[in-house]
């Protein structure tokens, strides 16, 4: 009997999409989940937290995302609201086939005024031969906060493994009133592990993290970003900066756990103290 030979990096395979939406409002002096909808590869946690905000957890049960992988999410914060948004692990984005399209993931946020969003996901582990694009798009009023605190990490250094190709394409787009006031575009195609290895870029350096806050007055917590910085020792680079009422951190090590240890001290003064997502406490 003769069997068709079939080509591994053609034959077409089974593909993750998943979707969520959330909205959270203000009832009284707690925050809480009006809606939530989630859809194929995502679901979402609510934890019971004794705090005024409310906190949901992102969960990918596909295990990672791959080249054609597709999640889309949409995040409303009504007016007073404040609203936690994390994972439960790391997020993977893994090698794709020469045939496969773009793993894409998009979120679309909108904050009302008064409330605040907080987006506080784990780490993206990034693998050899990654294909990515994606968007995270948030519309605010002046009198709203946005939080962000995202860390890619390249390859994974204590199995060996690193990124030499790379395509990605990360957006974080930031509209006030209607008014762009950030627009960040991460890019990479091609050689990705001698584009890292440049002194302009990371100096070698695989994981980096940024933390960007858009509120009133948010220049207030720059020196303690900076005091926080120049306290962590040579296992982390990093700077900070405000302007327009949008402070951004950027952060540059060799090991997750001490980026991750840094940035948590920064994110926590950002967040007044406020408590740590419950599966932050966990790592």
């Amino acid at each position: 009997m003769n069997l068709p030979v079939v080509d591994a990096d053609a034959a077409p395979l089974q593909r993750a999409a998943g979707g969520f939406a959330l909205q959270a409002r203000k009832a009284g002096e707690r925050s809480s989940l009006v809606r939530l909808r989630q859809s194929g590869c995502c679901r979402v946690l609510v934890p019971r937290v004794r705090t005024s905000g409310v906190e949901a957890v992102l969960v990918n049960v596909s295990g990672g995302l791959a080249g054609g992988d597709r999640v889309v999410g949409g995040i409303l914060c009504r007016a007073g609201a404040h609203l936690i948004v994390t994972t439960q692990a790391s997020e993977r984005i893994y090698g794709a086939r020469a045939a496969d399209r773009p793993t894409r993931i998009v979120t679309r946020c909108r904050i009302e005024a008064g409330a605040r969003l907080d987006w506080l996901p784990h780490e993206t582990i990034f693998y050899d031969g990654g294909v990515v694009a994606r968007d995270l798009i948030v519309d605010m009023p002046s009198a709203a906060t946005f939080l962000a605190s995202e860390c890619r990490v390249f390859g994974r250094v204590a199995s060996g493994e690193t990124v030499q190709r790379l395509v990605c394409r990360d957006r974080l787009a930031i509209r006030r009133d209607g008014i762009p006031v950030l627009m960040e575009n991460f890019r990479a195609d091609g050689p990705f592990g001698a584009m890292l290895s440049r002194r302009a870029v990371a100096s070698g350096a695989v994981v980096m993290h940024t933390i960007t806050m858009a509120a009133p007055d948010v220049a207030r917590w720059l020196e303690g970003a900076r005091a926080c910085i120049a306290g962590a020792g040579p296992a982390v680079e990093g700077a900070a900066s405000a302007w327009n009422d949008v402070l951004v951190v950027r952060l540059l090590g060799n090991e997750a756990m001490n980026v991750r240890q840094l940035a948590r001290r920064i994110t926590a003064l950002l967040r007044g103290g406020y408590p740590a997502p419950v599966t932050w406490r966990l790592q």
